[in-house]
């Protein structure tokens, strides 16, 4: 598909993060990745914005508008909520905050809410940059040798190789996961 518009296929990210069940399969799989000259697109800002989405997509097609504006503002400041998170965990673990590599998903939620998030983190200082630019930091050079049942951000994986508890990433709300069907 990239070829046939005059692209390459460059970046890999792992769906949910997920970076393989033992070693042998991760390293496996990474050696798979760099024969074909691909590199990994960690991601160090992980959210549960899925969550928020699965409770719009519904109430979007219900017509339910001021559930709609109740997610939507959920999500923005489950988002800040967020951003707090990983750059206290980057200032702790890093004394700095890198370039961070945000999880977003293509879905209603995020079309109809894109601005107010860029907003917010305009707001806070950020600014975006290509992916490239931002793997440049020193931080993403950090060995990575997490392996678990689920996937993490690489900030939790860098905390938990060098033995650092990273703390527990915000969650959506009870009335949110509950609207959502969890």
């Amino acid at each position: 598909m990239c070829e046939g518009r005059g692209a390459k296929l460059r970046w890999f990210r792992h769906p949910m993060l997920n970076t393989g069940p033992d070693r042998e399969t991760k390293a496996a799989f990474e050696d798979w990745l760099a024969q074909r000259g691909w590199r990994v697109a960690p991601v160090t800002f992980d959210n549960d914005e899925y969550v928020f989405d699965r409770a719009h997509d519904p109430a979007r097609e219900r017509g339910e508008m001021d559930l709609q504006r109740r997610l939507a503002t959920g999500y923005l400041r489950y988002m800040e909520s967020v951003a707090d998170h990983y750059e206290e965990l980057s200032r702790r673990l890093l004394g700095h905050e890198p370039a961070q590599v945000l999880l977003l998903h293509a879905n209603w939620l995020n079309a109809e809410h894109l601005d107010g998030l860029v907003a917010m983190l305009h707001g806070r200082g950020c600014r975006f940059v290509p992916l490239e630019e931002a793997l440049a930091d020193t931080a993403y050079q950090l060995p990575d040798a997490f392996i678990g049942k689920r996937g993490i951000s690489w900030l939790e994986r860098w905390a938990i190789t060098r033995g650092i508890d990273p703390g527990p990433m915000p969650a959506a709300l009870p009335w949110v996961r509950q609207a959502a069907g969890l």
